[in-house]
């Protein structure tokens, strides 16, 4: 199954079956960030962060208020020919779920699916940048499986791009599907004004 990636979005196929150690610590979601992110390298994907280096943003509600958080990368992706994944540079995030968020995700979009990410994917677009700090084990369980990994990351200044390229993989079977979230300013301009609401309910 191909579909072509024209909206902003893309497919691909189940890679062979794989599990998690035993590791009492790597939970599902740790995994899961993981196995999206080494498919990705394979297929030519570089990472200005999320394979070392740990982004952390702050995120304005109001003048006297920010929120603070961290990406799961920076990427940039050369012309693979691969529907999946969309050329250019972008802030990344990886979700896993079941089949029916997942179809769910297909058919009606991050936003619809996922509202609450959504609007933490618009807070790190329209974020400020603060640094980074390398990936240790208290980030990531899976520090040890990254390794092998690090020569796709490259050393840059890392700056806030303008869009989101998000890829949620089917945990029953371990297709990927991506979609493009550009930077909205309306968006954001809404969310602040519905957390300043829930802050002073």
């Amino acid at each position: 199954m191909a579909l072509s990636s024209d909206g902003g979005v893309g497919y691909i196929a189940p890679a062979p079956p794989d599990t998690p150690s035993s590791n009492p610590r790597l939970d599902d979601g740790h995994w899961h960030e993981f196995d999206i992110k080494r498919r990705m390298v394979a297929a030519g994907v570089h990472f200005e962060a999320g394979i070392r280096k740990v982004i952390e943003v702050q995120i304005p509600i109001t003048k006297d208020w920010q929120i603070l958080g961290h990406y799961d990368g920076i990427i940039r992706v050369p012309d693979t020919g691969q529907a999946w994944l969309r050329q250019v540079r972008h802030l990344f995030e990886a979700k896993s779920s079941t089949q029916g968020y997942y179809w769910k995700f297909m058919t009606q979009g991050y936003q619809q699916t996922f509202p609450s990410y959504f609007d933490q994917i618009q807070g790190y677009l329209h974020g400020t940048i603060l640094g980074w700090t390398e990936m240790e084990d208290e980030n990531s369980p899976v520090r040890a499986l990254y390794q092998g990994l690090e020569d796709a990351e490259i050393d840059v200044e890392c700056i806030t791009p303008d869009t989101a390229l998000i890829a949620v993989k089917n945990k029953d079977n371990g297709s990927i599907w991506t979609e493009l979230v550009p930077k909205d300013d309306d968006a954001f301009f809404f969310l602040q004004r519905r957390w300043v609401a829930a802050d002073e309910a």
